[in-house]
């Protein structure tokens, strides 16, 4: 049987890619390694990941991949300076090439292209996995008008879209009035995911962004306090936090600025669930939001103040509303809650972003080809 290694260095990534990974059980042999970060935060979700190896040393990893030695190996991509062992993908990439070994690299999101495969100051491409995945042509796109080699690039989309899909087309109102009852939201309630991202932590600062997590966090509460009262009553705001982000100090914030307004942390495990059976989610440039739209949610961006290029693909193209002031977010923020025109609306522009539908079936010939 086959061999197949899987490295994971981010909750975004492994996510996108667990789907995939799960269902190659069948016809591979499978390896997963990660960070310990990574697969603390993601055992409880995958039995393979519960059962992988988890070392954030690049000894540790590089002598899994010596002990492994797959036909194939197959990795996310990070921004090698977000975290201190960020270039370990660099150093597999080269250990497996030293043993003639296929690797595949895969790019989950709209950002940070380059510093995914090269440190600064490097300039040529003798240091990429011998092939790069993309979620779509405007990621591929992408890297090509950075230099990056066509031939070493390959659209396989997302299996994680893939998978949501699915799930969606069976969830209906039994299911969505189950799960809001085990949550308290009453049938006449809406439900407000806000996606959270760890800016200050993590991605920068408000001052760099114009926003950070926190200040978008109050102007979303702030908007709903400011509704009729009619409507307030029957708002309920879930928080979801990043897997990179404490929890404790969002969960404590939001506290502080709720101001009489239903809330409550969304845990992890129930992410899914939560965004289906929502009425709306807001966040900043979360892939979240991307996921929000294929599952048929209605989902509004919300960059108060944008300093820097934004992020996320859909407000690009057109297929979710950005709101950048205030006034913006009080004008889309209530229409989307009681408008049905507007809604309507809403969920016709979200066609303007074509996901890759068949992303498994692509992933499955890819392997295969490289397992050759």
């Amino acid at each position: 049987m086959k061999k197949i290694a899987a490295y994971f260095s981010q909750v975004g990534g492994a996510n996108a890619l667990m789907p995939l990974i799960g269902k190659l059980t069948d016809r591979y042999e499978v390896s997963v390694f990660g960070r310990q970060a990574v697969m603390d935060k993601l055992k409880n979700g995958y039995s393979l990941i519960r059962e992988a190896h988890a070392d954030s040393s690049s000894r540790a990893a590089l002598e899994w991949l010596d002990a492994v030695r797959p036909d194939v190996l197959v990795t996310d991509t990070i921004n090698l300076r977000r975290v201190e062992d960020g270039g370990m993908c660099i150093e597999l990439w080269g250990r497996a090439r030293k043993y003639g070994i296929p690797s595949i690299a895969y790019v989950d999101s709209w950002w940070a292209y380059d510093e995914r495969f090269r440190l600064p100051g490097e300039s040529g491409f003798e240091n990429v996995p011998y092939r790069i995945a993309t979620v779509d042509t405007h990621a591929q796109d992408a890297l090509i008008d950075l230099g990056y080699p066509r031939e070493r690039l390959i659209v396989t989309g997302s299996p994680r879209f893939q998978m949501l899909t699915e799930r969606s087309c069976a969830f209906d109102a039994d299911m969505r009035r189950r799960f809001c009852a085990s949550k308290r939201v009453a049938k006449d309630d809406r439900l407000i995911i806000f996606v959270s991202q760890p800016i200050e932590q993590v991605l920068g600062s408000q001052e760099e962004w114009g926003f950070s997590e926190k200040s978008i966090l109050e102007a979303v509460l702030a908007t709903i306090q400011r509704l009729p009262e009619t409507e307030r009553r029957h708002i309920v705001l879930a928080v979801l936090s990043h897997p990179e982000e404490d929890e404790r100090q969002l969960a404590a914030h939001l506290d502080r600025f709720a101001g009489g307004v239903r809330t409550f942390m969304i845990d992890g495990n129930d992410a899914i669930s939560c965004i289906e059976a929502s009425d709306m989610v807001v966040g900043m440039f979360s892939i979240l939001l991307v996921e929000a739209l294929i599952m048929g949610r209605i989902a509004i961006s919300i960059q108060l103040g944008l300093k820097r290029e934004d992020m996320l693909i859909t407000n690009k193209l057109g297929a979710t509303v950005a709101a950048r002031s205030e006034e913006a977010l009080a004008a889309t923020f209530g229409r989307a809650l009681v408008d049905s025109g507007y809604r309507s609306h809403l969920a016709s522009l979200a066609k303007r972003y074509v996901y890759i539908a068949d992303s498994m079936e692509r992933w499955t010939r890819c392997l295969e080809g490289l397992c050759q």
